[in-house]
């Protein structure tokens, strides 16, 4: 419905194609978020983690097979999680030991438990996913094809982990090393 309103009203292709970047943006950022936040492990998410699960999901929405057959079903098995992993957070042995323990009456007891609005992340879990690939889809974005983007976010990502910790913990020594030898304190003796 959006998508027909854009094209209804807006003349310009290349405000078109910026109007529907920023709401496919938007609406990738959310569902990584979302994601991230239902599947237990990250319960406040930080934007490096936002991002890695984007990149992601480009890349995987780089194909229509890579889509349909990897991406959704795993965007909806992580969306059927999200309602239990925003409540009790990662999944667990027991978790799965008491899905197989538990009658209909007891399950049904426990999804009553939880509230509302974790229903809501897990549809809007797949919706956006849904909605994300179909605004690239019809207004042709392939953010994949931005490499510069693509370096870029990745740098971003992997910096403060594994393969960077040299190089950031060097960076913050001679910072402070620095700071030391300016302050005035050291020479109050």
């Amino acid at each position: 419905m959006l998508a027909k309103l854009i094209d209804k009203h807006i003349k310009n292709q290349q405000v078109k194609q910026l109007v529907a970047m920023v709401i496919a943006v938007t609406c990738l950022y959310f569902v990584s978020k979302f994601m991230l936040m239902g599947s237990g492990f990250y319960p406040h998410p930080q934007l490096k983690d936002i991002l890695l699960v984007a990149v992601l999901i480009i890349i995987f929405n780089s194909s229509k097979k890579l889509f349909y057959f990897l991406l959704l079903p795993f965007v909806i098995i992580h969306a059927l999680y999200a309602p239990v992993g925003l409540v009790f957070g990662p999944p667990s042995y027991q978790y799965i030991a008491s899905v197989f323990a538990t009658d209909l009456l007891e399950s049904k007891e426990f999804l009553s438990q939880l509230p509302l609005k974790n229903y809501l992340v897990s549809v809007a879990i797949v919706a956006l996913i849904l909605l994300f690939r179909a605004y690239t889809q019809k207004f042709h974005l392939h953010f994949y094809k931005n490499k510069v983007f693509l370096i870029v976010t990745t740098v971003f990502v992997l910096f403060d982990n594994s393969p960077f910790k040299f190089c950031t913990g060097n960076l913050h020594r001679r910072y402070e090393s620095q700071k030391r030898a300016g302050s005035p304190e050291q020479f109050d003796n």
